[in-house]
């Protein structure tokens, strides 16, 4: 009998992979590149020839990376995938490259793509003229012009302009920057300084790509010596009120014609809204104020509106009604913390770090803090004393300390007790103790027959199972010990040390050590 023995190996086999199967470039404007990397690398057991990549759709091209190429096991090679739009819209393509991969000779990425336009300013004006219409002489009248950007980049009106006798623009800051969408107002006001016929022109300066923009602008001013009055604001809105609270806001009437004017009456609606004081009939003679109050006291919860009625003799309105509105809200204690949570990162054993949490009050009515409970080991509460009453939208701020006693990561939580109406608030707390960074001391001899003079050495290190060593000091050592303070726990280290001669020359390497970082 004859015995017969061997051993199997694997057969050879050529392997592609791709570092991605689809590459998307997004948005990309008209005639502008953006550029995608795409690896290949060869992870089988024999040499992969990858012979061609060729690419469809519209846009797309390859403009880096040589082929064929010839990649070793491991080896990689770089292909640079470019997308440069020539239409808006979507586009789509496909890579495909072709190899002697045991896995398939064809691999395929899919590419995709928004071409977008270029950005374009562009603005439009609510009207292209203005007409005030009859106007006593030296009384005002004032319209409007809304600006809006309808184009598809940021529109900067940098000036604008007006001509003609009595007519000016009210209030405006220029230049203004309005992105796609965005508007402004521009007020223009006619104050005809004789009778007759007025004309003049506002001009719009900005960068839109119509140019600048013209409006006509026409009045006429008359000799009417009659009365005016103005109301400032021309209505009120009281916001939230608690019920059975007072809120008291002002209107100002102004005469502002040529000779006085009357106010008869005020007439006012609506729930919980009322005049505080005022009597009346009251003559104001011109450019004589007078200050109304208007109180609002909602007796429930909800939204309310109103209106309140002047009658006087203004040739510009006998009766002017103001809108009011404001909403009656029941008492409600609420309070909130600037975080739920609060993460004190690293910080060094025995070492204390401080963090601010703010507490607000966001309710209708004054919530009471009652205390602050901290658990966690080695969190704790910095000062503060309790209870604090916080009247609403005022605040308050609590320093919560962290002195970590140990390595490792903590978590506690500090818990703030009040009577808010969303009960107790809690607020995570975390944080890590770190201990002496680690460090390694190296020594070595002097070499004792160097043939030349010795002048310093250079350390070599390198990282776990790697084999590549890199110098760690910036000028050669020109003693024989080092100090290595840039190591991790955890990791494993190799070192080797050569001496420099006066020309720059190393020696050869010295024996090599390895360690393990706890």
């Amino acid at each position: 009998m004859i015995a017969l023995s061997g051993v199997s190996t694997p057969t050879s086999s050529p392997q592609l992979t791709l570092s991605v199967g689809s590459l998307s470039f997004g948005n990309v404007m008209l005639n502008s590149v953006a550029t995608q990397t795409l690896t290949l690398r060869s992870m089988g057991t024999a040499d992969l020839t990858v012979s061609s990549a060729t690419i469809t759709g519209t846009g797309f091209a390859v403009v880096g990376g040589a082929l064929p190429a010839r990649l070793s096991a491991g080896q990689t090679l770089t292909l640079q995938v470019q997308f440069l739009p020539v239409a808006t819209g979507s586009a789509i393509g496909q890579l495909t490259v072709k190899s002697n991969s045991s896995s398939g000779d064809t691999a395929v990425v899919a590419l995709s793509g928004m071409g977008t336009a270029l950005p374009v300013p562009l603005l439009s004006l609510s009207a292209t003229e203005l007409s005030f219409g009859s106007i006593a002489i030296n009384a005002s009248a004032t319209q409007l012009v809304t600006l809006t950007s309808t184009g598809t980049a940021a529109v900067t009106v940098n000036a604008a302009r007006v001509t003609g006798n009595g007519f000016r623009i009210v209030g405006a800051r220029l230049p203004v920057i309005l992105s796609p969408g965005q508007s402004m107002t521009l007020q223009v006001q006619f104050i005809p300084g004789a009778t007759g016929a007025a004309s003049g022109k506002l001009t719009i300066g900005s960068n839109s790509t119509s140019g600048n923009i013209a409006v006509a602008l026409s009045g006429t001013g008359i000799e009417i010596p009659n009365p005016q009055l103005s109301v400032s604001p021309r209505s009120l809105s009281f916001g939230d009120v608690t019920v059975d609270t007072a809120s008291v806001q002002y209107l100002t009437l102004t005469s502002t014609g040529t000779s006085p004017v009357t106010v008869n009456s005020t007439v006012i609606s609506g729930a919980g809204f009322s005049m505080v004081a005022g009597m009346f009939p009251v003559t104001l003679d011109p450019n004589q104020s007078l200050t109304l109050q208007v109180q609002f006291n909602p007796a429930t919860a909800g939204v309310a509106t109103g209106q309140l009625t002047i009658v006087s003799d203004a040739v510009n309105g006998r009766t002017m009604n103001l809108v009011l509105n404001g909403s009656g809200v029941d008492a409600s204690p609420r309070l909130t913390a600037s975080t739920t949570s609060m993460s004190f990162d690293s910080v060094s054993v025995n070492t204390p770090a401080i963090r601010t949490l703010t507490l607000t009050s966001v309710g209708t009515s004054p919530v009471t803090v009652s205390g602050a409970t901290v658990s966690g080991m080695d969190f704790s509460l910095v000062g503060g004393r309790f209870p604090v009453t916080l009247n609403p939208n005022r605040t308050m701020t609590l320093q919560i300390q962290f002195l970590p006693t140990t390595n490792g990561e903590l978590n506690g939580s500090v818990t703030i007790a009040s009577d808010s109406t969303s009960g107790n608030v809690t607020v995570a707390l975390s944080g890590t103790g770190m201990g002496a960074a680690p460090e390694v001391d190296l020594g070595w001899d002097a070499p004792i027959d160097s043939p030349t003079t010795v002048i310093g050495y250079n350390i070599y290190r390198s990282t776990g199972s790697s084999r590549s060593f890199g110098v760690i000091n910036p000028a050669p050592v020109t003693t024989v010990t080092y100090i290595d303070k840039a190591i991790v726990s955890g990791t494993s280290y190799s070192y080797i040390v050569k001496s420099v001669d006066v020309s720059g020359t190393e020696s050869a390497a010295s024996n090599q050590i390895n360690l393990n970082i706890p």
